[in-house]
């Protein structure tokens, strides 16, 4: 996937390149007989130090930033423009890869029942446990643009928008020391140290566990802005960098349990991401963009 992403952006540069150079060159200077529609390419990638956080409200003291990257492009309307200031609005898509970590340790209890109808009081203890995640979602930004002139080849430029996110994955990769007991006060029974392959009853004491899987995602609305500088390289294509922020604002892990250690319908034991323990999960960004404007007709 992300090799594919870089050939996208490549080859579409590459056009955008082929294209300018095949005008005659004319001055740089921008003015309103010029067409108001542009195509705008941009990229953070995790070079340019996209520091993304997956907020947590329960772990976010034990969260640790990480670098993702956000690419894609819009189509742009300049619907006022003067010597010095220009407005635009746009539409786009792009593709968002947020990543964040955390490593503690917890004890957490839940009254349940078991398979058999019992009621029990499951304790676990969850000692170094170190995860990571990845969300990776498509979207879909309007924005609004405004644009100052600073001199003939250099304007200043800040853009404001929403984004919608379509959900396309979430992966976890976790590991952890487990240990879980089980009170039956029904019998004043304490059971523990019991690890069968297979048996729906699961109290390991210190058991090493790892897991590699997915975790289900919400669509993810946020908020976006951008400021930064934008250079004429002539009269059609602008280079432009400047700083970055996402700010999601809704929930966008789609599944819940209490418990860490998950099964299947074979009962072969695993663990479930931080996620989805009945947390608000939300996405932050900020990095450095990357782009050029490629003026239409």
């Amino acid at each position: 996937m992300k090799k594919l992403n870089i050939s996208i952006i490549a080859v579409l540069l590459i056009m955008m390149s082929s294209y300018v150079n095949a005008q005659n060159i004319v001055p740089v200077n921008d003015n309103n007989q010029s067409s108001p529609f542009a195509i705008r390419m941009h990229v953070s990638p995790p070079f340019s130090l996209l520091s993304t956080r997956i907020k947590s409200d329960t772990y976010n003291d034990e969260k640790k930033d990480g670098l993702g990257y956000t690419m894609g492009a819009d189509f742009v309307y300049y619907y006022f423009r003067n010597d010095k200031f220009r407005a635009s609005v746009s539409l786009g898509f792009g593709l968002s890869n947020y990543r964040s970590s955390r490593q503690l340790s917890y004890t957490h209890s839940v009254n349940t029942t078991d398979i058999d109808g019992d009621d029990v009081l499951i304790t676990e203890t969850v000692d170094n446990m170190f995860e990571v995640l990845s969300l990776k979602y498509l979207d879909i930004p309007l924005k609004f643009g405004f644009e100052f002139t600073l001199s003939e080849t250099l304007d200043a430029y800040l853009s404001v928008g929403a984004t919608y996110g379509l959900n396309l994955k979430g992966k976890y990769k976790n590991e952890a020391t487990i240990t879980r007991t089980g009170y039956y006060a029904a019998y004043n029974a304490l059971i523990f140290d019991v690890d069968v392959d297979g048996s729906p009853y699961f109290y390991p004491t210190n058991k090493r566990m790892t897991s590699d899987d997915v975790v289900a995602l919400k669509k993810n609305i946020s908020l976006e802005a951008a400021l930064g500088l934008k250079y004429k390289l002539n009269s059609k294509l602008s280079f432009l960098v400047g700083v970055k922020y996402m700010h999601g604002l809704s929930d966008i892990v789609d599944e819940s349990s209490s418990f860490i250690v998950k099964h299947d319908d074979a009962y072969h034991y695993s663990l479930n991401s931080l996620a989805v323990r009945g947390d608000k999960i939300q996405t932050r960004a900020l990095g450095i963009e990357f782009g050029l404007q490629l003026k239409l007709w």
